[in-house]
């Protein structure tokens, strides 16, 4: 754009760190930082009580924090699954439920399944999806079992599947987990915690 239609650059409160996820690490901070201007973003850096009161990061109940919000490139994320078109979804990365929860409210003809391997994302989507009943099922399965909760509700086709691949903040901050940076635990770091040998196993 030339300089007399550019927008000013959006302005995201930002913690200065990111706890277990190492973003106090320089490197990490440079690669950010040239992502961020990609993007064309500004990131305002605050304190983690500023970026919770300004939506950025979320305080939950019991004291860890889901930092994003909002996932990253939502609105593009439901544009090219074109969800306002209706139809069956698949989000094969449930997580805290947030792009499940745009691509239900895109249309109210879109059905969705949610499934995830981690027992705790699975009960946090099901509460978080209950406000769209019938319309949104969430599952407990892994990649590979997909197929099989797909013959379970007797559909044999999707209009889109999504997976947002990668460990979640809730994991790597919880010390049973075995998979922090910071906190001594057990060393398990299964992401289905119900089955499987740990790492120390």
């Amino acid at each position: 754009r030339s300089a007399s239609t550019a927008c000013a650059p959006a302005r995201i409160p930002f913690p200065v760190t990111h706890g277990d996820t190492g973003l106090n690490f320089p490197e990490v901070l440079a690669f950010r930082d040239r992502r961020v201007g990609e993007l064309g973003v500004e990131l305002v850096v605050a304190s983690v009580p500023d970026a919770i009161a300004a939506g950025t990061v979320r305080q939950e109940p019991n004291g860890s924090r889901n930092r994003i919000q909002t996932p990253v490139l939502l609105d593009a994320v439901i544009s090219g699954l074109e969800a306002a078109q209706g139809g069956l979804f698949v989000d094969a990365t449930a997580g805290g439920a947030g792009h499940s929860r745009a691509i239900l409210a895109a249309s109210p003809s879109v059905r969705l399944i949610a499934t995830d391997r981690d027992l705790h994302a699975v009960e946090v989507a099901r509460e978080r999806l209950s406000e769209f009943g019938e319309r949104a099922r969430v599952a407990h399965a892994r990649f590979s079992e997909i197929g099989s909760v797909l013959d379970e509700t007797g559909n044999a086709e999707v209009d889109g599947i999504l997976a947002d691949l990668g460990v979640s903040s809730f994991q790597l901050d919880t010390a049973e987990r075995g998979m922090s940076f910071r906190h001594q635990g057990p060393l398990d770091m299964r992401m289905d915690t119900s089955r499987g040998e740990t790492a120390l196993e």
